[in-house]
């Protein structure tokens, strides 16, 4: 799994297709990861990053509530709510 979210391209392309459909996970979360590995994403400082996930957080209001309930609408990554697929 390792490789799928960060070296998607080293995996055979079939099996890197098997895994994105069998996960359905939401590209922003797998596109936020890769920001965060390569220190682009870092939680708690303002990197301009943050309209990645917003959209999402949007879809899901139970995440946004959450996230007003942090200072300068810092919250921390709830991969499992990011997961859940949405349009």
């Amino acid at each position: 799994m390792w490789a799928w979210f960060y070296l998607p391209n080293r995996l055979p392309r079939a099996y890197r297709d098997w895994i994105k459909s069998a996960a359905q996970v939401d590209e922003r979360l797998i596109e936020a990861l890769r920001r965060v590995r390569h220190g682009d994403f870092v939680y708690g400082e303002d990197t301009g990053q943050a309209p990645l996930l917003q959209s999402k957080s949007a879809l899901l209001y139970f995440v946004l509530r959450l996230a007003q309930q942090y200072p300068r609408g810092r919250h921390p990554l709830v991969c499992l709510a990011f997961m859940a697929k949405a349009p």
